[in-house]
């Protein structure tokens, strides 16, 4: 996936998962439509309240056409800096 969280963009593997009271928190496969979701991966420091928006990368194997262009995927905000979700 591709992060762009305020005026950074890269490139991160995420982990998704339930955002609960406890320390604990189950891990989801995929992104469902509507649902909330926490995002952790690891990436540049940032800080609370920044904009950040993930996009699924393009299909190289498609062919031209809509099918090969990046799409967004979720949009949000940052929830925390904390190494140990």
């Amino acid at each position: 996936m591709k992060t762009r969280a305020g005026l950074r963009t890269f490139s991160a593997k995420a982990v998704l998962s339930q955002n609960g009271r406890a320390d604990k928190h189950k891990m989801e496969r995929f992104m469902r439509a509507g649902d909330y979701m926490i995002v952790s991966c690891y990436g540049p420091i940032m800080y609370p309240q920044l904009p950040v928006l993930l996009f699924k990368a393009a299909d190289p194997q498609a062919p031209l056409g809509p099918a090969r262009r990046t799409r967004l995927a979720a949009v949000g905000s940052l929830h925390s800096a904390n190494p140990d979700r």
